[in-house]
């Protein structure tokens, strides 16, 4: 199951630090909220195009640009009827709609576009070193694999039911919806458990790391942990050291 959009490519953008392409995300949506000129929105909108092919990512970036473009298309359409509706008309309603719908999509794109070359643990990295508190970048990195988990599980349980012979696309809206309620609690379950995992992980990764750099070593590491003299495997028993095997001494 793939929980990120990364691309695997060696392109320049790939080797960039992660801070760099944070910084540059930054500035690119602060320069998108500044101007709201149809013409100036459309050429970031094809800079970010030449970007992409830059990255070798350009397909996959044009899938996410379909479906990032009929977000835009709704705010290019809400807009117009939300300023006819306050009294206003003629054609700048109409440029006020695109300007609105290029800058929503611009900055979606911006941000796939970054995902696409960046790795989670990288972009995590990046903030960690910009100095954001790490009980923010751990929640951002579950965010990162729990969204695209619960996706992934909500397909899986939905087509295993199909095969099964229920039909989701009949009848009214409040008939499907019924439909789905019984599914919440096997996609929860799934997608709880695969982000479980990532949690265990990054909790022993943070205890290894800390120890190291709190200069404790494997003792350090071992005490932290909880596990200084009463580790009980054979390896340990033979190496004469509570808690550390002789392989590793």
């Amino acid at each position: 199951m793939r929980l990120t959009v990364f691309v695997d490519a060696r392109s320049v953008l790939h080797r960039l630090d992660p801070r760099v392409k944070l910084a540059v995300l930054c500035l690119f949506c602060v320069g998108q909220l500044l101007f709201n000129d149809p013409v100036f929105l459309s050429w970031s909108f094809l800079a970010l195009a030449v970007l992409a092919a830059l990255g070798r990512v350009l397909k996959p970036y044009l899938v996410g640009t379909f479906l990032v473009v009929m977000i835009g298309g709704l705010s290019f359409f809400m807009w117009p009827l939300v300023l006819r509706m306050r009294g206003f008309g003629g054609p700048e309603i109409w440029l006020y709609g695109a300007g609105m719908g290029l800058r929503v999509t611009n900055i979606l794109l911006m941000g796939l576009l970054v995902l696409l070359i960046s790795r989670t643990e990288e972009i995590l990295a990046g903030l960690g070193r910009l100095g954001m508190p790490f009980p923010a970048v751990f929640a951002l990195g579950l965010t990162f694999r729990l969204v695209p988990a619960l996706l992934a599980t909500a397909n899986h349980v939905v087509e295993a039911q199909r095969l099964r012979g229920l039909r989701y696309d009949e009848g009214g809206l409040i008939t499907r919806a019924r439909r789905y309620v019984p599914l919440l609690v096997p996609i929860l379950a799934g997608s709880l458990g695969a982000g479980g995992q990532g949690v265990r992980f990054r909790s022993s990764a943070r205890v290894l790391h800390g120890s190291a750099h709190a200069g404790a070593g494997l003792d350090g590491v071992i005490a932290r942990a909880g596990l200084a003299g009463r580790c009980h495997h054979p390896a340990v028993a033979r190496s004469g050291v509570p808690g550390i095997p002789r392989a590793v001494r």
